[in-house]
C-alpha cells in the first residue's frame, strides 16, 4: 500500500506562496506529526490532503498529492467523495457497532469508502 505521498506542492494564496516544493511520504498506519511556528503552512498542508483549498478563492495548489496510488488533483476525482473517504463522519455510536467500519451491523471499512471516491465518472454526470 502507498500511504500518502507529495511530490514538489507548493500553494499559493493570490500572489502569497505558503508552500513551497513540499515533499514526503507518509507510510499506511504511520503517525506523522506536523511541528512549526504559527504561519508555516501545517495547516496548508493538511487542507491540501483533502482539497479544502479548493474552497477559498485565489488559492492554487501545484505538485502531486497521491493518497494510495491516486492522484487527488486528478481531473475527474470527486471530490466531496474524496473528504468523506479520508474524514468520514462517525456516527455517536461506538466504533463496535458504527456502521461502515466492520462491527455487526456494518462493514466495508476505509476501502470501499475510497473506490467510491476513484471510481471513474458514470455516463451522463461530470
Amino acid at each position: 500500500m502507498a500511504g500518502i505521498v507529495v511530490r514538489g506542492l507548493s500553494v499559493h494564496y493570490g500572489e502569497r506562496l505558503a508552500l513551497q516544493d513540499v515533499t514526503m511520504d507518509i507510510e499506511p498506519r504511520e503517525v506523522t506529526a506536523l511541528i512549526g511556528p504559527s504561519g508555516c503552512g501545517k495547516s496548508t498542508f493538511l487542507r491540501c490532503l483533502n482539497r479544502m483549498n479548493d474552497t477559498i478563492p485565489g488559492a492554487r495548489a501545484r505538485g502531486t498529492v497521491a493518497i494510495d496510488g491516486r492522484n487527488i488533483y486528478a481531473p475527474g476525482m470527486d471530490v466531496v467523495k474524496l473528504r468523506m473517504t479520508r474524514f468520514p463522519r462517525r456516527s455517536t455510536t461506538t466504533w463496535p457497532s458504527a456502521p461502515g467500519y466492520g462491527g455487526p451491523t456494518g462493514g466495508g471499512g476505509w476501502t470501499s469508502w475510497w473506490r467510491g471516491a476513484c471510481a471513474p465518472p458514470t455516463s451522463g454526470t461530470r
